[in-house]
């Protein structure tokens, strides 16, 4: 039988059509598509602005990057070891320190008690993630909060409690392109510099100038980087954004099926999410799961971890103890979830598991 995937995006009719509109149209790079994405995303999300960019890690680099040369002295940033490189890669881009939070055990995200005992005075800003689409509480601080949503298409009230939030649109997220990303916020000041930091610092893109028979005269007060994304990838994110309630509510089904199936198994299911765009779940025993991985793949059905801990790579240097993720890590396994996964297929995956803990 065909492997059973852990993500996989959902293309329609929708998508092919609107990619086919813009090769149709000549005009594939940043332009009139990327703008218009931008503005429904922005009332999606309900803030004043959206910038794209394109990728989440683009996001998150330019959000840390804007806030450093903001406050130059900062040299540390907080964030969850549990989260993909990307959140914490930003602030070594920037040279700052990284420092770690616990997580908090019933959430999966960031503690945001230990995160404020991480700051101190020369804490630039602090960074939650929304693991696997559950809302993350924010630390209350005056520090510039930058949400990490890149989980979090959906999730009610992500992004609302940020100066900068930044978003994902990678191949498998909840709003899948081939690759790309978005920051929002209600900051107009900001979102002027991030225009011109995505484009290297350019003070008008190439479309804005063809708009004018094209000029080929411009500023670049600072230097940017190229972080733009382009028509084709906006077009792809425009119609997956329209066809995001629906997706979501696939999720959310089966997610509910699986606390359905699965409740009577010595496993500890995830939290509400309001995105679903991952399937936690953890063991009771650690030492099951190599075991149960292989089981599971030995029957054709793709599981993984999200993630192994930031702090678990030496060149973070980071050696403060961190007692919660490192208890709840080598527990947690996630399942397959997408919104095209079919009834049967999830299914086979419950009684699959209901057969491992049978033997």
């Amino acid at each position: 039988m065909p492997v059973i995937p852990l993500l996989k995006p959902s293309p329609s009719p929708a998508e092919i059509k609107a990619v086919k509109r813009v090769l149709q149209s000549s005009w594939w790079g940043l332009g009139p598509v990327t703008a218009q994405l931008e503005t429904a995303f922005a009332a999606f999300v309900g803030t004043t602005y959206a910038i794209a960019v394109n990728s989440c890690s683009a996001a998150l680099h330019l959000s840390v990057h804007i806030l450093s040369r903001r406050f130059p002295k900062k040299t540390n940033l907080v964030t969850t070891p549990l989260t993909f490189i990307s959140t914490a890669a930003a602030g070594l881009y920037e040279n700052l320190e990284v420092r770690f939070g616990d997580i908090e055990e019933q959430t999966l995200c960031l503690d945001p008690q230990d995160a404020l005992a991480k700051a101190d005075a020369l804490t630039l800003t602090i960074i939650p993630v929304h693991y696997a689409g559950i809302l993350s509480p924010i630390p209350q601080t005056p520090l510039p909060i930058i949400e990490d949503c890149a989980h979090a298409a959906g999730t009610p009230g992500a992004g609302h409690s940020s100066l900068l939030a930044c978003w994902s649109f990678h191949p498998v997220k909840n709003i899948a392109t081939g690759d790309g990303g978005m920051i929002t916020t209600n900051d107009r000041q900001l979102a002027a510099e991030l225009r011109r930091l995505r484009w290297l610092g350019i003070d008008q893109d190439t479309w804005a100038r063809e708009q004018k028979g094209y000029n080929w005269e411009y500023q670049i007060p600072s230097l940017g980087f190229k972080y733009h994304t382009n028509d084709i990838m906006s077009a792809i994110a425009l119609e997956q954004l329209k066809r995001l309630p629906t997706l979501n509510r696939r999720r959310r089904r089966l997610a509910k099926r699986y606390r359905t199936g699965l409740k009577d198994l010595p496993l500890i299911l995830p939290p509400p999410s309001g995105s679903w765009h991952l399937y936690p779940i953890r063991l009771h025993r650690a030492s099951l799961r190599p075991r149960l991985i292989q089981y599971l793949r030995d029957h054709h059905i793709s599981v993984g971890v999200h993630y192994q801990p930031l702090h678990h790579y030496p060149f973070f240097n980071w050696h403060q103890p961190l007692p919660v993720t490192d208890r709840v890590y080598p527990t947690l396994l996630d399942l397959p979830i997408f919104p095209d996964m079919t009834l049967a297929e999830q299914d086979y995956v419950i009684h699959t598991l209901h057969d491992f803990y049978n033997l």
